[in-house]
């Protein structure tokens, strides 16, 4: 029984910090975060317009309100995630994977969207 109570608080522990601390910390200071993990974390409400995610994994992450305009979003994983009211104009989302993002809301005018698993499937709208 003891060996259960502490694999369950092991995997309670893990699920609540899935984002690297380190790579949440190199972001505020570069406004950059290519190939990371930001899984799971609360960037609601924030100004990450023309940030750089390239390749990040943002799944589960709440980014609520944010303005995420211009950000390079490019194959990064965004499952999940919830975008309601985000601003995504003009934002590269080619080869993003938002295929169970919350996206009621948002605003993609003008996003880049070539080979984006959307939750309605793959758009290819933007591609050039």
């Amino acid at each position: 029984m003891k060996w259960f109570v502490l694999a369950l608080t092991l995997t309670t522990g893990a699920l609540a910090f899935a984002y690297d601390e380190t790579d949440l910390a190199k972001f505020k200071k570069l406004n950059a975060c290519e190939s990371c993990d930001l899984s799971k974390s609360d960037l609601s409400k924030s100004d990450l317009s023309k940030a750089n995610f390239n390749k990040a994994n943002l799944s589960g992450a709440d980014l609520w309100k944010s303005n995420l305009s211009e950000a390079n979003l490019n194959k990064a994983n965004l499952n999940k995630a919830n975008l309601r009211y985000a601003n995504l104009n003009k934002a590269n989302l080619s080869e993003t994977d938002l295929s169970e993002a919350n996206l009621d809301g948002a605003n993609l005018d003008g996003a880049i969207l070539c080979n984006t698993q959307m939750p309605w499937g793959v758009d290819n709208s933007g591609c050039k």
